[in-house]
């Protein structure tokens, strides 16, 4: 699981995910990155940045968990 909160800052990749899912909807406007990168502590450049290889390249779908033996 990834860590959200580290040293009061969001992990980007839960920015990033949200941020996909504005855009998915067609609203993500400029504000949404830049309040990213506030809360990540970043410029925004790097929230963009973040975003494009995000959509250059998808993550594979989290596997179910693995089932005990019993």
């Amino acid at each position: 699981m990834t860590q959200v909160i580290r040293d009061g800052m969001l992990s980007h990749a839960v920015l990033v995910e949200r941020l996909l899912a504005i855009d998915e909807a067609g609203r993500l406007l400029g504000p949404h990155r830049h309040a990213a990168a506030r809360l990540a502590r970043v410029p925004v450049s790097t929230v963009t940045r973040w975003l494009w290889q995000a959509a250059t390249n998808p993550r594979p779908e989290p596997l179910p968990p693995a089932r005990d033996g019993g």
